[in-house]
């Protein structure tokens, strides 16, 4: 496991000797956290698959349509910067959570709150304060979907270095 503060690709413009080895071998050592990561989701993916009822489609342009519906029930414009600004807190307020969210407008704010509680992503708290306090939270499931997006995001961020060093990341589709 790469150790906390290694050094990343970005380490590699301008080093030499002994710091660019283990910068490098830092880097490879990622490409082969992600590429075992990517081998245990895809099979992970099919025992889910196979558990929900059956077979996977056989032709991965249905599989990445579904997909695709599911990501647009669950999320819309504004869901993942409401999702991750909840990620890090216990709960939020409505007005922190509109100032935290930089041109979000009230009106938009409440409607995709009320969206993402429907779906069972967010949980609104009343505090019975004078005056009247709301507070959110993401629920379980909420939690559960930003620690699954978190790897994806962790991949496109390695993915973007490298190819800002000239390296490009091997290709894995399923």
């Amino acid at each position: 496991m790469l150790e906390e503060g290694a050094p990343t690709s970005d380490a590699l413009r301008g080093a030499t000797g002994p710091v660019r080895e283990r910068a490098a071998a830092n880097l490879a050592e990622l490409e082969s956290e992600f590429a075992l990561f990517h081998e245990q989701s895809r099979a992970f993916s099919r025992r889910i698959r196979a558990a929900l009822g059956g077979s996977a489609p056989a032709d991965g342009r249905i599989r990445a349509a579904e997909n695709v519906h599911v990501a647009r029930t669950m999320f819309g414009k504004w869901s993942l910067e409401i999702l991750s600004a909840l990620y890090g807190e216990p709960s939020v307020g409505f007005e922190d959570l509109r100032r935290s969210l930089h041109g979000i407008t009230a009106s938009v704010l409440s409607y995709r709150l009320k969206r993402m509680e429907g779906l069972g992503m967010v949980a609104r708290e009343v505090q019975t304060t004078r005056p009247v306090r709301v507070r959110y939270r993401l629920t379980e499931k909420g939690l559960t979907v930003a620690v699954l997006g978190e790897p994806v995001f962790l991949f496109l961020q390695f993915s973007e270095s490298k190819d800002r060093r000239g390296g490009r990341p091997p290709s894995t589709r399923d």
